[in-house]
């Protein structure tokens, strides 16, 4: 599974986030197709590359992460009636987990949302932690396949195998 999008349906909150970055960093907000080819789906360190022109060297890019994170994880706070498992999630995962079908997560998220994420959504009732594919730094960000070819063989499959439920373009290509 992709996560957000899929299993959480946060773009929303994502997207107030990011819109606040890309002012704070370019003085102006993304446009629709800019949220389409370079946001949803994608790693921080493209969007946040795409968004200054330039790649950014290792602490700089982990400052901006963290900023932009830190306020979508506030925005989910806040907006705790959102931050729920999409409709049908819960009883899909259960169905899934009681019938032995193996499963993982493959997301551009990073280790501090996937771990906030764990923690508030109760993912490990599901997921086996060490099995979930995230944003490392290791790995090119979709639409490369890597994060869903690591994540099959995480839960000891060929990719031809896997079914892929995922919502962004990026993610789809």
């Amino acid at each position: 599974f992709d996560f957000n999008g899929v299993l959480l349906w946060d773009a929303s909150l994502h997207e107030q986030a990011w819109q606040e970055t890309a002012l704070r960093l370019r003085g102006s907000e993304f446009s629709e197709d800019e949220f389409s080819i370079h946001v949803h789906g994608r790693t921080n360190a493209h969007i946040l590359s795409y968004l200054t022109g330039r790649a950014l060297p290792g602490k700089e890019l982990l400052d901006l992460i963290q900023v932009k994170e830190s306020m979508y994880r506030a925005l989910c706070l806040k907006n705790i009636e959102r931050f729920v498992l999409s409709p049908g999630a819960e009883a899909l995962l259960d169905f899934v987990s009681a019938n032995g079908i193996p499963r993982t997560i493959a997301t551009a998220s990073e280790q501090t949302n996937l771990d906030f994420f764990v923690r508030h959504l109760a993912l490990d009732k599901w997921f086996d932690r060490e099995k979930i594919v995230y944003d490392d730094g290791c790995l090119p960000g979709k639409p490369a396949p890597d994060l869903y070819v690591k994540a099959a063989a995480n839960i000891g499959l060929p990719p031809q195998g896997c079914m892929v439920v995922e919502d962004a373009i990026s993610g789809l290509q």
